[in-house]
């Protein structure tokens, strides 16, 4: 982490944080909060790792996932990237251009935000924002339309912690189990957020 810092200082980037886990049991192995506790001019003593925080684009791999899981898309499939608009709200893309016809798996690999609020539409809001709360997203705490269809590309606020725990559900093939904090001997018990060929789709992608 103090290696990684010098680098990224040369960038003006003064703060990072990491949080290492065992994907198979939930036990956390590692948490930096920042990497200097004593440097009180970046906030040193803030730990970054459950701070909270907007999540960018690390929530759209869900929305897809769970599009695979309800069988409404696969990654071949052409989604749509043109302007839209869902009552008053145009989401754009980063690079402030339309793709036109592109596949999901084209979508997630270049982050287009368009087709990621278009499949989270046809999914329904709370279908995804529901997922979210199951898989230990518990900052969600306003309700799912305060959110609005912003919420996949990042519109809410939530801790590496819980983004890391998150993410290794993918790796434990659909199984979600909170955090062990402590060694506990074993894993913790375990809810299915998604099956084993949704998360092989959606982890080949990423």
């Amino acid at each position: 982490a103090k290696r990684h810092h010098d680098f990224l200082a040369a960038k003006e980037i003064q703060n990072l944080s990491v949080v290492v886990m065992d994907n198979r049991s939930g036990e956390l192995l590692v948490m930096v909060g920042s990497p200097d506790f004593h440097d009180e001019h970046h906030d040193g003593q803030v730990n970054g790792a459950t701070s909270l925080r907007s999540p960018g684009s690390a929530l759209k791999p869900f929305a897809y996932a769970l599009g695979f899981e309800d069988g409404l898309i696969v990654p071949p499939s052409r989604v749509e990237d043109i302007p839209v608009n869902y009552a008053g709200y145009s989401p754009e893309n980063y690079d402030e251009q339309y793709h036109g016809l592109v596949s999901v798996r084209e979508a997630l690999i270049n982050s287009y935000n368009v087709p990621a609020v278009n499949v989270t539409a046809r999914l329904g809001l709370r279908k995804f924002y529901d997922l979210l709360k199951r898989g230990g997203l518990s900052s969600l705490d306003k309700r799912y339309y305060e959110y609005g269809l912003p919420l996949v590309l990042g519109a809410c606020e939530v801790s590496l912690l819980d983004l890391a725990n998150l993410y290794a559900t993918l790796s434990r093939g659909g199984l979600y189990r909170p955090v062990s904090m402590l060694t506990t001997g074993g894993a913790q018990p375990s809810s299915r957020l998604f099956s084993y060929e949704t998360c092989f789709l959606t982890s080949s992608i990423l």
